[in-house]
């Protein structure tokens, strides 16, 4: 009965009856009149004009849909959503549709047909609500559940950068996300390193920044310059192990003698103040 009153309103919603129709009250009362319906369907609700009449269509499509489309997987559970999607969006309801989306995502039966619908949610939040997080999250929903994201990195990374002059904005947490953006997806090493220094200079210390750039210098090609980045803060943190590993890639990739001379003083002085260990001390002095 559920499903098939779905249907109903779903056809009488079609997205050719939608222009013209009269907006109803608020759905709950629409919910109210068709609970007080004892010993009767939700089909005999739907097709009840006493009943309804003075909701407007809209308001019964909503009690309907809202309160008989609760068994997933149905096939006139669908008719019925897709056909309040379509009333929303020509009205321009943009909360009641996304709140419409939503459920068409869980209601989904493919990745392909949820990546079109959180697409779409995105758009939605982006430009139609001014509402950046909103669309952020829409994407990092795709992104993290697996589907197939192919161009749609650089618009996260988009959406993420422009959150960053917003008021209140966590810049610190944003420019570490937008540098595992590059890092891990994007391919862009110079775009990570400038996102991971600015959350760097903002805080000092970031412990997840710093395993993002740890992970980066284990490219020997790379290995230099995550090490000067790192230095300060491994020797802040009294980190003698990685604060020795740091020294000695900086020495291994310093070409000019003056710099290398420095660098090998620095590791000594390491080794004998911090260390108590004169031999490697004088074996890095010679």
């Amino acid at each position: 009965e559920e499903g098939h009153a779905c249907a109903v309103v779903g056809e009488a919603l079609d997205p050719g009856a939608v222009e013209g129709v009269q907006v109803g009250p608020a759905p709950a009362l629409a919910v109210e009149a068709l609970q007080g319906l004892e010993g009767r369907g939700l089909r005999g609700a739907a097709l009840d004009h006493h009943a309804v009449e003075g909701l407007g269509r809209r308001g019964v499509a909503v009690a309907v849909l809202v309160e008989g489309c609760g068994a997933s997987g149905q096939a006139d559970a669908h008719r019925g959503v897709d056909a309040l999607e379509s009333l929303h969006e020509s009205t321009q309801q943009w909360d009641e549709l996304l709140s419409v989306l939503r459920r068409k995502v869980e209601l989904a039966d493919s990745d392909a047909a949820r990546r079109a619908l959180l697409h779409k949610v995105a758009r939605i939040q982006e430009e139609r609500r001014d509402d950046r997080a909103g669309a952020v999250e829409a994407y990092e929903a795709i992104l993290g559940s697996g589907f197939d994201a192919a161009g749609r990195w650089d618009d996260l990374a988009n959406l993420l950068e422009s959150q960053l002059t917003r008021d209140g904005a966590d810049t610190a947490a944003l420019h570490h996300r937008l540098g595992r953006v590059a890092m891990d997806h994007l391919d862009d090493t110079e775009r990570a390193f400038e996102h991971f220094r600015a959350v760097l200079d903002q805080t000092g210390d970031h412990v997840a920044t710093v395993a993002a750039l740890e992970e980066l210098g284990q490219r020997p090609e790379l290995a230099a310059r995550v090490a000067t980045m790192l230095e300060p803060i491994y020797r802040s943190r009294m980190d003698m192990p990685k604060l020795i590993g740091a020294l000695e890639a900086r020495i291994a990739a310093e070409d000019d003698p003056r710099g290398r001379i420095d660098l090998l003083a620095r590791l000594a002085t390491l080794y004998e103040e911090n260390l108590g260990d004169l031999a490697r001390a004088l074996d890095t002095h010679a």
